[in-house]
């Protein structure tokens, strides 16, 4: 999620205070560019109600999404199955309540950086793209914090590196 849509999305699903969540993670995005964070990971309940953090989730795993809005095929069901030695007996189908329930305790806000003039040339270029509107401006910075798995690109001054922040709900083992 990038912080450009967060406003529309939060009030187009009736959340709690938008304004607020969205100055709650404005707050934890410096913290954590500052280094005052131990983890990336952060308690969803930090931020959200649970039946608002229900709501979110709801849309972005089974709705649509914050760039493109509700989808013409919407999800009726979750499948989850090991990354390898898929078989019947590693298959879970879901509804999305019995997902929610079931790892509720489990899901956090992961904070994720990117760099300008890093060298993965997918993520520099989200980087770019992230940074080009206005609204996340609050997630970019001009210091570079961390260093790409990757390293950096040649052609990218190191005056005009940046890092640029953004959000993804994830689940822990």
């Amino acid at each position: 999620m990038q912080r450009a849509n967060l406003i529309q999305v939060y009030s187009r699903l009736g959340l709690t205070a938008p304004q607020t969540i969205l100055t709650q993670l404005d707050q934890e995005i410096h913290r954590f560019h500052q280094g005052l964070l131990l983890s990336r990971d952060r308690p969803w309940q930090n931020f959200f109600s649970e039946n608002d953090f229900k709501t979110l989730l709801n849309f972005l795993m089974m709705l649509g999404s914050p760039n493109l809005g509700i989808s013409q095929h919407p999800a009726e069901l979750i499948l989850e199955a090991p990354a390898t030695q898929i078989s019947q007996d590693t298959i879970k189908i879901y509804s999305f309540d019995e997902y929610f329930n079931r790892y509720k305790e489990k899901l956090h806000i992961a904070i994720r950086r990117q760099w300008i003039g890093q060298t993965s040339k997918s993520e520099h270029g989200r980087a770019i793209s992230l940074a080009k509107k206005s609204d996340n401006l609050p997630w970019v910075f001009d210091d570079v914090v961390g260093t790409p798995r990757g390293g950096w690109r040649n052609d990218i001054d190191e005056a005009d590196r940046k890092t640029v922040y953004f959000l993804m709900i994830e689940k822990k083992k």
